[in-house]
């Protein structure tokens, strides 16, 4: 009989990895204080908002389906002033195409974010 549930000592997440989610998107907070600022942030500053944005933990399955409800994928904490580096030269590695890569970036070229 399939129950749905996990096996003993299994979490219903366990090939499902939790990761974090800032809360609102990193994109829109660094835009927001960049715009707040008048001038472009520095590496130091990209990384305080980084550090000081809320968080809450998702299942990576969840995370890809926020991005799709979103339209675009966030900026990875992990790379965060390498990828608002590209997003301020122009580039948008963040705006979906119809599928996601495992680690939940577009497969997509670039589009306005």
């Amino acid at each position: 009989m399939n129950t749905n549930q996990p096996e003993p000592g299994r979490t219903a997440h366990d090939d499902d990895p939790l990761v974090p989610i800032p809360i609102p998107a990193l994109i829109a907070l660094l835009i927001r204080r960049e715009d707040d600022k008048g001038a472009a942030l520095t590496e130091d500053e990209v990384l305080d908002v980084r550090n000081k944005a809320l968080c809450m933990m998702m299942p990576l399955s969840d995370q890809r389906a926020l991005a799709r409800s979103r339209g675009y994928r966030d900026i990875d904490p992990d790379y965060v002033w390498q990828e608002w580096c590209v997003y301020k030269s122009g580039q948008d590695p963040f705006t979906l195409a119809e599928d996601l890569t495992d680690d939940g970036r577009s497969n997509s070229g670039s589009a306005e974010l």
